[in-house]
């Protein structure tokens, strides 16, 4: 009963929270009973592109954009005990399967379940998805997924979901003998294509 009042309470009052991106210049912004965002944002070109000059949540336009080649890497690590990763590179780590082609096989249909996953992104007609497993100096598995397609939109979800999924994929498969594993660095290492053209991060060499 309580926990019901206090949500409620918060609602009658309108709550308001922090939020860094729009702290900086705007303070605070809070929910009211609706659900519409209310507040003072005053959002410029530079801004969020997933919310409008009113502060409301919208799936970006693209109807006019042209469709061009998209292409997007992205990477993540798992990091295990050196015991794990013999059990792996043996095929003794799993009684589900093979683990690298399990989580493979996991991370090329999430990518193409990115829009389901993410709410504000678009459906996009993937032409290629990749995924390459390694290991890095450091003893992480490492995957680096690419993915592309030619669209009016980019890729760069879809090739983080990948490599999401097949990391998460690879610590299910394998919990049974080492929990204390650790799915790391996720991130994007070039995108190419559309209007905002090429980008590659300037921290590691992008394959």
């Amino acid at each position: 009963m309580i926990p019901t009042l206090l949500i409620l309470s918060c609602l009658e009052l309108r709550f308001a929270v922090p939020y860094p991106g729009f702290m900086a210049q705007n303070g605070f912004f809070g929910f009211g009973t609706s659900g519409t965002i209310k507040g003072r944002l005053n959002m410029s070109k530079d801004s969020f592109s997933h919310f409008d000059g009113s502060g409301a949540t919208h799936m970006v336009k693209i109807v006019e954009k042209q469709a061009s080649h998209r292409r997007a890497v992205a990477r993540g690590t798992v990091a295990m005990k050196a015991a794990t990763r013999e059990a792996i590179v043996s095929g003794k780590a799993s009684r589900k399967g093979d683990v690298i082609e399990v989580a493979r096989l996991a991370g090329i249909m999430a990518s193409k379940q990115t829009s389901n996953l993410i709410p504000l992104c678009h459906q996009v007609p993937l032409e290629s998805v990749e995924l390459m497993c390694g290991w890095n100096g450091e003893g992480e598995m490492e995957w680096t997924a690419s993915v592309e397609a030619t669209w009016k939109t980019g890729v760069e979800m879809e090739a983080m979901v990948a490599v999401s999924v097949a990391t998460l994929t690879v610590y299910d498969m394998c919990k049974a003998i080492d929990r204390s594993m650790e799915v790391r660095n996720i991130g994007l290492l070039e995108k190419s294509g559309g209007q905002s053209g090429t980008f590659v991060r300037p921290d590691v060499n992008a394959k």
